[in-house]
């Protein structure tokens, strides 16, 4: 299970994001995709949560507890 993030504006993204954390339990997916902005924001976020993570590849990563 993930969450992609294409398409999503920044300023949406804490929302979405918060929604899916406190719906979903780790580990899952999430693709940033390139955007730098989008990256941050997702990083900025999960460091809010204390979850870990690791990245896949460029434009994306897998949430840990």
């Amino acid at each position: 299970m993930g969450l992609d993030l294409h398409g999503i504006q920044h300023e949406e993204v804490q929302a979405l994001l918060d929604s899916y954390i406190f719906n979903n339990d780790p580990p899952f997916e999430i693709i940033t995709g390139n955007s730098l902005e989008m990256k941050k924001i997702v990083l900025e976020i999960l460091k809010e949560y204390k979850l870990n993570y690791f990245q896949i590849n460029e434009g994306s990563l897998v949430v840990l507890r």
